[in-house]
């Protein structure tokens, strides 16, 4: 059996990618040094994102069985 993308990795992807590489994180933690925790934990959260989305693109394209 083939597996199935979610549809969440189609908009997710792009837009945690987008998002990542848009928004200036380093002139945001040296501007408010507090908010350094914050930042960490948002590249975090959309690299986990990321990588979970590339698995499921990865196993569709070599046909891994869910």
């Amino acid at each position: 059996m083939k597996h199935i993308i979610p549809k969440w990795t189609i908009v997710a992807t792009p837009a945690a990618l987008l998002a990542m590489i848009m928004t200036p994180w380093a002139e945001l933690a040296q501007q408010s040094p507090e908010s350094a925790p914050l930042v960490m934990v948002l590249l975090s959260v959309g690299m986990a994102l990321v990588c979970i989305s590339m698995v499921h693109w990865i196993k569709a394209i070599f046909g891994g069985k869910s």
